[in-house]
């Protein structure tokens, strides 16, 4: 019997130290997301914070958030939100090509979800085209500044003082899957801290 007692104790102490550690990583990510605030820009202009916002869709329900799981914020009250996933998103009101989507999935009715952020910022807008829903991209270079629907003449005029991303989009098409393609290039770019310019050592 005295011979079995180490064997045991050897056998269940890793068990324990690993369920230590376990509980412990669970307490550091939870920290961490809570710490992440999530906000709603209102028409108006003003900001509130909140601890979770969740984008909720229902059948036979209006597309809504729901702000620390209580309050009902509605999309025609709002011009941008942040939700608890850290998935920013922007009405589509505010574009010049604004139109109706009838699609709420990534991100609520009429409002388009930002899939790159950096010096450029990519934006897709999910929408049903009267067969599929479909998704249609935009450019913004800078914060603040005009979000545009993407052609190939706008990213390559935005891309053109970097000799990485002007090359991957010179070498590959945009025709097969134009969201990969657009994000990988505008990836390429903001991933580029000290631009070079096309040309230039």
């Amino acid at each position: 019997m005295k011979k079995l007692l180490p064997l045991v104790f050897m056998l269940f102490c890793p068990v324990l130290i690993m369920g230590v550690f376990a509980q412990s990583n669970t307490a550091i990510s939870e920290s961490q997301q809570v710490s992440q605030k999530c906000f709603v820009e209102y028409n108006d202009g003003s900001i509130k914070e909140f601890e979770r916002l969740e984008v909720v869709t229902a059948m036979f329900k209006t597309p809504r958030l729901i702000a620390n799981g209580a309050i009902i914020i509605k999309p025609e009250e709002i011009k941008a939100y942040m939700d608890s996933k850290g998935r920013y998103a922007i009405s589509a009101k505010l574009f010049d090509d604004a139109k109706e989507t009838y699609v709420a999935t990534s991100a609520l009715n009429g409002f388009a979800y930002r899939v790159v952020k950096g010096k450029i910022n990519v934006f897709a807008l999910k929408y049903y085209n009267g067969r599929v829903t479909a998704l249609k991209y935009y450019l913004q270079q800078g914060e603040g500044k005009a979000i545009v629907p993407y052609n190939a003449e706008l990213l390559a005029g935005m891309i053109k003082d970097d000799a990485g991303a002007a090359q991957f989009c010179s070498n590959n098409e945009t025709d097969k899957n134009a969201g990969k393609f657009l994000t990988a290039v505008v990836e390429i770019y903001n991933s580029n801290a000290h631009t070079v310019t096309a040309g230039n050592p």
